[in-house]
């Protein structure tokens, strides 16, 4: 028993460590709010895992660490390789503002740009946003995305969500509402309390 399941684990490993290497046909990523530029390829993907490269483009202090903590959070990748480019020998790129950002996912590596640590941060949730769980029965393997090129920044310098706080809502709820204005790039909450 012990030597089949080493057996088995040994078969998979090489898997896990592979591209995606089966067909595939992505349907349009569903980004909230709608960003400026969307360019994916349905066939191919990015999977999302230990051995993909993610690169940092980002002049902020503490860009690195925060791309690898939401990169923990969101796909379970315990150690992610994510490098800072280096700035040094590079065209310039054009300025994002602080909250404008471009990704881009191809072969094995993801490229966030931004300026600023909000734009990072959205470049992040956009990624989220845009994966699709792939399983192997019921377990997860990983996350995966098209190969996609996504450039935005908000419209609106104000965005807010206006929630009311009715009596027989819980403060958990209130709190899990909040925190999805945030994930969809809300950058203001009006809360009314009612009563």
């Amino acid at each position: 028993m012990i030597a089949r399941a080493a057996l088995g684990l040994s078969l998979l490993a090489p898997l896990a460590a592979r591209a995606v290497d089966y067909p595939v046909d992505f349907r349009r990523p569903e980004v909230i709010p709608a960003p400026q530029r969307l360019e994916y390829k349905a066939n191919a993907a990015v999977r999302l895992d230990g051995s993909t490269a993610f690169v940092v483009d980002c002049p902020a202090a503490g860009a690195r660490d925060l791309a690898a903590a939401k990169l923990r959070e969101f796909f379970d990748i315990p150690a992610p390789a994510v490098s800072l480019r280096p700035a040094a020998g590079e065209a310039p790129r054009a300025a994002f503002g602080a909250e404008g950002y471009s990704l881009a996912a191809r072969g094995r590596e993801v490229v966030f740009s931004a300026d600023a640590l909000a734009g990072l941060r959205y470049a992040l949730f956009t990624l989220r946003q845009a994966a699709e769980r792939e399983s192997a029965g019921l377990a997860a393997r990983a996350y995966c995305v098209p190969e996609l090129v996504v450039e935005d920044k908000p419209a609106l310098k104000f965005r807010a969500l206006h929630l009311c706080w009715f009596p027989e809502q819980t403060a958990t709820f209130v709190e899990r509402a909040i925190r999805l204005a945030g994930y969809y790039k809300f950058n203001f909450v009006v809360l009314e309390c009612w009563g």
